[in-house]
Parts: C-alpha cells; structure tokens; sequence
C-alpha cells in the first residue's frame, strides 16, 4: 500500500502562499492552508512520538503484546443511556437494557493490569452509553484512581456524553483532572430533536445547549460528534444548516459520523454512501466558503492528515483499530464500544493482565481478520487514508463481517460514493485552490 500524498506542484505552492506575507489570500486558500498546517503539526508530533518511543529520555516505556495498544474505552454503565435515539447501534441491546454498574474495586484490578504494560501517550476515554449516569461521587473517586495508577507517566483522560447532564460540579472535576470533553449534538433543534430523543419523546437539543454554556462558562474546551443519518442528509440544506448553526454556537471543532447500525429497525436510519458523499463534498464547500481556517472539522482534517503520510488520527481511519479496546462494566474487553459480533470478546481485565488478552485466540482472531479487510482493499489510491474503515461499519452478504469492505469503500464500484468520492473530491478542489489562492485586484 503506498501512501498518498499531495502531488509536488500543490506543496509548492503551498509554501509560495504561506511565505508571501503580502499575498490576500482567497476564503478557500485561508481553510485549506490552515487544514494542511494542521495536518504538518500532526505529522510533526507523530514522528516525534516515534522517536521518544524507541530512544525514551526519562520516560517508562512499555515492551512486549500488550505495548501497542494505545486506548481504553471505558463503559462504566456499558450501553445504557438516558436518551432514545433513533439511529442507535444499540437498539437491540436497549430492548434488555442492564443495570451492571462498575465498581471501583473492579477499576483498581483493571488499572492494574493495564498501567504496566502500556506506554505514553496512553488516554483513558469514558464512553457509553451515557457515562455520566455513574454519577458525581463514582468518578471523583475514578479519576483519582487513575491519576494516582499512573503516577508520573503521563496519561489523557476524556469523556464522551451527551452532555444532557453537565452542570458546574461536573465541569469542575474535568477541569480538575484535565478530561478532553466531546459532546453530541447533531446539528439545530429542528435537526438533532429528531434523532436524539428523550426517552418520553421530546427532543434533548436545549439540554445539550444548557451543557455547552456551562462548559463555556467554565472555560472548558469541547469538541463535538454529529451523527448524520439517511434522513438527517437527505433535507434539503442540512450540511448548510449545520454548519452555520456551529457557528452561531461557536462551536469551532466537531466531526461528522455517518450512521450505520446493523441492527433492525434501527437501520432506518443509516445513511448510504452516496448519501454520505453528497452531505460531506456539501459540507466541504460550506467549510471552504466561510474562509475561517480556525474552524477544525474532523473528517476532513484526518484526510488532511493522511495527506501527510502520516495515518489519520482517528480510530475509525487510522487502521488501528486493535491498538483500542472497549471495556464493560465487569471488565470485560471488546473491540470498542460499537457492537460486533458477541464472540469477539477477548477476555475479563479485572481478572487478566492485558499482555495475555491480547494473546488470546479471540484477539489474534479480530487481529486477523481487521488486516485481511485491509489487504482487500489495499490496491485503492486511498487505502492509505481509510485503511479499510472502521470494522464495525463492514460487511459481507449484507451483514456485519469484520473481515469486509466497508461500505464507504467503494473503489470495487468505481468509487461511486463514499470514501473515494469524497477524497477524490478535495483533492482535485484543494489542487484547483492553491494554484490560484491569491485574491488579484
């Protein structure tokens, strides 16, 4: 698989304009320089992780099966949730929802058999589900647990939520503890109302806006997830929607998420590639358009990135799925927290140090059969980027097989939609831009 990369007369000027002090740059030119001086940082940082790795000056670092693994999902009420989407993957599972709560007693045995087999940076990420139902007083005592496991090696804490339940005292303990904040809102209240629900029925929209003003007020710093659905993609304007509606909130960092549950009746709401395409290239020209190259949109920043050379920096892109699992509330491990197949999971960290779970047959198994997906579609231009996309969001013969092509892989079908669409796209756009990025009077 070689990597793709910008061709040699984009990056010239590239430099040109970003070294012509006296250029006025065009809207255009101003978010698609800034996208690649992000992108720059990134790869930066990437090889400079690499680096501090192999020749680690006053840093611990971890050799041996379980040092690759880079994140861990924490589920602490596993999926449940006090919101009724539409679109949830876990609308089969909600239909017996579980009580399990994890104890802290089950956290001190995890981080115990997680902290000395891993290596910085490493990042903690509460998930779900809604993981705030723990409460308060669960994750003062968490966190610290954490902190105090990982002593002088460095470690991120995050959270995603639905932020419905965000008020002072929380944004007081993750500014305590330095916890990277993600929130879901899927766009206006006309938008996101009919997707993320209250369990009555009525939409969570100003619940969620209550809990961005109270992490803005704190001075806390978010980013956002928006789930696109077929429904959602298919109104008229929606990508323009939410794109200024973003603005006006002064929401600055968010990513998109195109829906795909394998469940019934859930999958209603998926959204199909060409979907998927339209909304995003759509989305791609509202970002362009405005000429803020301050605002970071997620999907496309991690092309950017890939533009590099460098793997994008986002699990569902990255092709490194295996360095992440997922862990229940017993401690159970499973790939992430999106539902697979129930046999994949690879054992219990509350009972197993981490080096042997990724020793064991059903992880080397998930191992296996993620890099075949990979291999299966290595012969596209843009493998390098979607390094064969997320496995939960793959098939074959219309169900989920890790083993399958995504179905925003479609360079089998000419790349008709989805991936290679949409990368096509940028990069035949960003192309066009840099060679005339100057506003000539």
């Amino acid at each position: 698989m070689r990597a793709m990369r910008w061709g040699t007369p984009t990056l010239q000027a590239k430099v040109e304009l970003l070294n012509d002090e006296a250029t006025e740059l065009t809207p255009e030119a101003r978010v698609a320089l800034a996208a690649m001086s992000r992108a720059d940082e990134y790869a930066a940082q990437t090889l400079t992780d690499v680096l501090l790795s192999r020749f680690p000056v006053g840093r611990t670092v971890a050799d041996g099966p379980a040092a690759s693994v880079r994140q861990v999902l924490i589920m602490p009420v596993g999926d449940r949730c006090n919101l009724a989407c539409s679109y949830c993957y876990e609308v089969e599972r909600r239909a017996t929802p579980s009580t399990a709560r994890m104890d802290l007693d089950v956290l001190r045995r995890i981080l115990a058999n997680v902290m000395p087999y891993v290596s910085p940076p490493f990042l903690f990420a509460w998930h779900g589900g809604e993981p705030l139902l723990m409460g308060l007083k669960f994750f003062r005592e968490a966190l610290s647990l954490i902190r105090d496991a990982a002593g002088r090696q460095p470690v991120r804490l995050a959270i995603q939520t639905n932020g419905t339940l965000l008020d002072t005292e929380w944004a007081e303990l993750f500014r305590e503890h330095n916890v990277e904040i993600g929130l879901s809102l899927d766009g206006p209240a006309e938008l996101h109302d009919r997707q993320r629900m209250q369990p009555s029925g009525g939409g969570s929209y100003h619940d969620v806006v209550r809990g961005i003003r109270t992490l803005r007020a704190a001075g806390l710093p978010f980013h956002v997830i928006s789930a696109i659905s077929g429904p959602f993609a298919r109104i008229p304007g929606s990508a323009a929607k939410l794109f200024g509606h973003f603005k006006d909130l002064g929401i600055g960092k968010y990513d998109i998420h195109p829906v795909l549950t394998h469940a019934v009746p859930g999958n209603l709401m998926n959204l199909g590639p060409g979907e998927f395409s339209r909304f995003a290239i759509d989305l791609f020209e509202q970002w362009l358009s405005e000429g803020d190259g301050r605002i970071a949109i997620g999907f496309f920043d991690h092309f950017f990135q890939g533009m590099t050379g460098q793997s994008p920096d986002t699990c569902y892109l990255s092709g490194a799925c295996v360095n992440v699992v997922g862990v229940g509330p017993d401690g159970a491990v499973i790939p992430c927290t999106r539902p697979f197949d129930s046999t994949y999971t690879f054992g219990n960290l509350s009972v197993t140090p981490l080096p042997q779970i990724v020793q064991g047959p059903v992880f080397r198994r998930f191992t296996r059969e993620e890099l075949l997906a990979r291999k299966n579609t290595a012969a596209c231009e843009w493998s390098s980027i979607c390094n064969g996309g997320c496995p939960h969001d793959r098939q074959r013969n219309g169900q989920q097989s890790v083993d399958g092509i995504n179905i925003n892989c479609t360079c089998s079908e000419g790349g008709k939609g989805g991936y290679p669409e949409i990368f096509s796209y940028i990069r035949t756009r960003v192309d066009s831009i840099l060679k005339c990025g100057a506003v000539h009077s």
